[in-house]
């Protein structure tokens, strides 16, 4: 009942279901996949102002140079809105990002589906990813170790 609610919620409002880098059941994150998959991962906080941009704090990967990237927004037809990125601004967190042929970047799982994890917090002790909480200092090496997939719920 609950699956069949969430999905009829997530056609109605335009989102595709999470598949990039997911187990067949949807169940799993293979977030070192992800990580190889992405032109650019970094820490930092999005702005708002004149279209998204996310203020770069802490590069992991990718040879972008500029400290304040374009992120695609949210496109929005009635109450239907998909992709783009919906975060909360001033807030730091991890990004797996793709560039797309226009300059502008996006979720590394092509969609910004909220069920998909396309962000993670990010603290001084570090970035939880599942239910580890990486130390920043490690952070780099432990998403090239290829960590094992996590649970999404």
């Amino acid at each position: 009942m609950i699956l069949a609610l969430l999905a009829g919620w997530l056609w109605a409002s335009g989102m595709e279901p999470c598949t990039t880098f997911t187990s067949a059941d949807g169940r799993l994150f293979d977030i070192g996949a992800a990580y190889a998959a992405s032109d650019l991962v970094a820490i930092g906080r999005v702005e708002t102002g004149n279209g998204l941009t996310l203020r770069v704090s802490d590069k992991l990967k990718g040879s972008e140079g500029r400290k304040a990237v374009p992120l695609s927004e949210p496109k929005c037809a009635g109450t239907a809105c998909g992709g783009g990125f919906s975060v909360a601004p001033g807030v730091d967190l991890l990004f797996l990002l793709s560039k797309r042929p226009d300059g502008v970047y996006d979720s590394v799982t092509g969609n910004g589906n909220f069920s998909c994890p396309v962000v993670f917090e990010a603290k001084k002790s570090g970035v939880r990813i599942g239910k580890k909480v990486v130390p920043l200092k490690t952070l780099k090496k432990y998403l090239e170790s290829k960590p094992k997939p996590f649970a999404l719920f």
